[in-house]
């Protein structure tokens, strides 16, 4: 063990703990409340700059991991310039009664919208009241009624005159609903249907030559009569509409006198009148005034109503709207729709509005991946964004899927700025994949996840803990827990020198250590609160890693950690379940044999290797042939597998592995079960950093605990992974006390060495390696490879034959 010491860690390279000295409080109910952005200065200069420029294109894609508080971040910032900002107009839709089918959109003044559409609504129900109201009064039935006399009196005389004619020719007169029908006269009475068969067929011909005569005048007369009636219905006519005129102008007086400066109202209004007045019978109640029959008028009368989209009375500068389910009518509105005669229609009162149209004027944040989801959400706002306008539509009519009237309201523009929030990854894949991304959403605010552990942030931390704690009243906490919180919050990035940003993680730790206060006597959450806060939180989540365990304690799972073995070795892997990783060793097999095959990758010719995982085998490839290969070709063929390995594995941090198993199995040298590794490497034997290092640690450490610790147990790491230890206090407790070792190395080499306690042996000149050494082992197996094998069996005789 003593040859190890140089390449082994000890205790206080194990964790950073944090120096309490630094922390100038006891309580963090002394420190000020701050709401300062912690360690996101370049996003905040990109939302700030995003934010200010108004201009096409210049929309905000804010990038970052969860936790990071994207979205508090925009939220504050909007919050504190929005109200600085120009509140926006409101908008409305009303009919449009030249084309019914193309509504008209007005945008009025700021909760102007809202009042129009009151107005317009006592407009009408005034109407509804004293049109027929108007109509009922003396002055209009004595208009009427002396209009009615006068060209009575005229289809009298008219009447008068046919009948006298008729006389003369010797007929009757006698009008029926439908006809005038003349009947003959003889010796002064009316001559009947029967009687008038009878008649000589001289006396006939010669009463129907007189009837010919008079049907003349009866053409005259019934010509004569529907000019009086024509005129005098238009007379009736008008002097209706001069009553309704008097109602109508009484009322659009005041509406034109209050939006006087409303040009599109001034337009509408005008409208408005002629349709009235055209339309009479529908505010007098009945659809002739000859009829005593109810019509259905609710249709027509919705003609004037206001569909108001935007109203922004109560609305303080400009608008800030988060649509959490950005689907696509709560987005860009809604068409209504019915079923009239096996048809879909619509009208303008149909029309609903989304909340990019609330949020004109201001700013819409969306979630990047829920807008990627809806269909055809992103395609519609990337169309929007573009043309800057925004048209009510159904989205099926775009692919045909229902039957469609033709009705199109007017588009009203759009001034918004949208500020989609997504992970780092989601943005490039956008940009490098959708041509419009980059023209849309110009502006990029990178949330980091991480800062420097220096003690301008841990004072900052330290106050961040004290706003949380005010804010949603909460025990305070003390310095030594501001302490462990700090150290858990090193552990989340991994990095001994460094805070993690993702203070949602944070955030969750400070109230589930308050819950494990409530017991506490104490008026403050200590560091006993917030350990268990910690332990509690993996263990509602480390059934899987338990039951690993399980697995291999019972011999399911073949992890060996005592003796040597030839060939094999336990890998340190990391399996991630979202909200929890645990580490696990593996089992890594090498096996050589004559060929010229080269490595096997098991895993690859079974189709579960990544191809991450392929290319650590291909450095392998690349190493063996700068190792050995200088002087003379390798001949080799071996076989890699991760033994009891059913799943995909992807990632490189096993390169170095594989490379052990394999030196031990072609140097027939034992390695020492009790040492798991991790660690990629280069072609030249390098080893690399990797990730999930405790956890890698800390899960070989438990299977270890599980047989029993005894003073050979340890694990080796790349030696720039140091920096990232923040192992739990069990781990440390155990190297201290010479039971458990971590070994840090920067060559295979050295990795060798520690595994097999055999020197790993440095090349001569030749190219050749020292005896007793790994490499000469390795050289010497590899050059027997090369040579062909011997052939067994016995040699033929002379004089015999088969």
């Amino acid at each position: 063990m003593k040859n190890l010491k140089k390449w082994e860690l000890s205790p206080k390279d194990l964790y950073n703990k944090t120096d309490l000295s630094k922390l100038k409080f006891k309580t963090t109910d002394k420190l000020p409340i701050s709401n300062e952005f912690i360690a996101q200065n370049r996003a905040i200069s990109s939302l700030n700059f995003g934010l200010d420029l108004d201009y096409k294109g210049y929309n905000i894609y804010v990038s970052g991991d969860d936790g990071t508080g994207k979205i508090s971040t925009v939220r504050t910032i909007l919050e504190r310039i929005a109200p600085k900002k120009p509140t926006p107009q409101d908008w409305c839709y009303v009919h449009n009664f030249d084309h019914p089918e193309r509504p008209i959109a007005i945008e009025l003044p700021q909760g102007l919208a809202k009042e129009f559409k009151k107005d317009m609504q006592t407009f009408v129900e005034g109407l509804l009241k004293e049109i027929p109201e108007a109509f009922e009064s003396k002055d209009y039935e004595d208009r009427i009624n002396d209009i009615m006399k006068f060209y009575g009196d005229k289809k009298n005389n008219l009447f008068s005159s046919l009948e006298e004619r008729a006389k003369f020719h010797g007929f009757a007169i006698k009008v029926t609903k439908v006809n005038v029908v003349t009947i003959p006269i003889i010796d002064g009475k009316q001559v009947d249907e029967p009687d008038y068969a009878k008649l000589p067929k001289n006396e006939k011909d010669q009463i129907e030559k007189e009837r010919e005569k008079i049907n003349e005048e009866i053409v005259k007369f019934l010509r004569e009569i529907r000019v009086i009636d024509r005129t005098m219905q238009q007379q009736v006519e008008s002097v209706q509409k001069q009553v309704a005129e008097l109602v109508v102008d009484g009322y659009l007086e005041e509406l034109l006198e209050k939006y006087i400066k409303e040009k599109e109202i001034f337009e509408y209004v005008g409208k408005v009148k002629n349709h009235v007045i055209d339309n009479l019978n529908f505010f007098l109640g009945f659809e002739d005034p000859n009829a005593r029959k109810r019509p259905q008028r609710k249709k027509t009368l919705a003609e004037y109503e206001v569909n108001v989209l935007v109203d922004n009375t109560e609305t303080k500068g400009a608008p800030i709207v988060f649509e959490n389910n950005p689907t696509y009518f709560n987005v860009f509105g809604k068409l209504e729709k019915r079923i009239e005669y096996g048809f879909y229609t619509a009208d303008f009162t149909m029309i609903r509005s989304g909340s990019l149209l609330r949020a004109n004027g201001g700013y819409l944040i969306v979630q990047a991946m829920d807008i990627l989801m809806n269909f055809q959400v992103w395609n519609q706002l990337k169309r929007v964004l573009k043309n800057r306008e925004i048209i009510s539509e159904d989205p099926l009519e775009e692919h045909g899927l229902i039957a469609t009237t033709g009705f199109k309201p007017e588009p009203i523009p759009l001034n918004v700025k949208v500020i989609m929030v997504g992970s780092a990854h989601l943005y490039y894949l956008l940009y490098h994949y959708d041509e419009d991304f980059h023209n849309i959403f110009k502006v990029k605010a990178d949330f980091d996840y991480e800062m420097p552990k220096s003690q301008e942030f841990i004072e900052k931390y330290a106050s961040f803990i004290a706003t949380r704690c005010k804010e949603n009243k909460l025990k305070h906490f003390t310095k030594e827990a501001v302490a462990r919180i700090i150290e858990y919050s090193s552990r989340l990035i991994e990095d001994q020198k460094r805070l993690s940003a993702q203070f949602g993680k944070i955030n969750d730790l400070i109230v589930e250590a308050n819950f494990f206060a409530k017991d506490n006597e104490t008026k403050y959450v200590d560091l006993a609160c917030v350990e268990k806060a910690i332990e509690e939180k993996r263990a509602r989540v480390k059934l899987p890693e338990e039951k690993t365990l399980k697995y291999i304690h019972e011999g399911d799972l073949l992890i060996n950690v005592q003796g040597g073995a030839i060939g094999e070795l336990n890998a340190l892997s990391v399996l991630n379940y979202g909200d929890f990783e645990f580490g696990r060793p593996s089992k890594i097999t090498a096996r050589t044999f004559h060929g010229k095959s080269g490595l096997i990758n098991i895993e690859r010719e079974s189709k579960l290797s990544g191809k991450l995982h392929d290319k650590g085998v291909l450095i392998l490839n690349g190493y063996f042939g700068w190792k050995y290969g200088q002087f003379k070709p390798v001949s080799l063929s071996a076989s890699l597998c991760f033994e009891q390995s059913y799943g995909m594995i992807d990632g490189d941090s096993a390169s170095s592995t594989e490379l052990y198993a394999l030196l031990s199995a072609l140097s027939h040298t034992p390695i020492k079960q009790s040492i798991a590794v991790t660690g990629s490497m280069n072609q030249r034997g390098e080893v690399q950093p990797i990730g999930g290092v405790n956890s890698k640690i800390e899960g070989f450490f438990d299977v270890c605990k599980l047989r029993g610790l005894d003073g050979s147990h340890g694990v080796m790491i790349p030696k720039q992974n140091v920096k990232n230890l923040m192992l739990k206090n069990e781990v440390i407790e155990a190297v201290n006390a010479k039971k458990f070792h971590i070994y840090a190395i920067e060559t295979v080499d050295e990795g060798i060495e520690v595994l097999t306690g055999v020197p790993a042996g440095q090349p001569k000149k030749d190219g050749t390696y020292p005896a007793k050494t790994v490499h000469y082992l390795v050289q010497k197996t590899l050059e027997s490879f090369g040579k062909e094998p011997h052939k067994k069996g016995k040699k033929k005789r002379k004089g015999t034959s088969r």
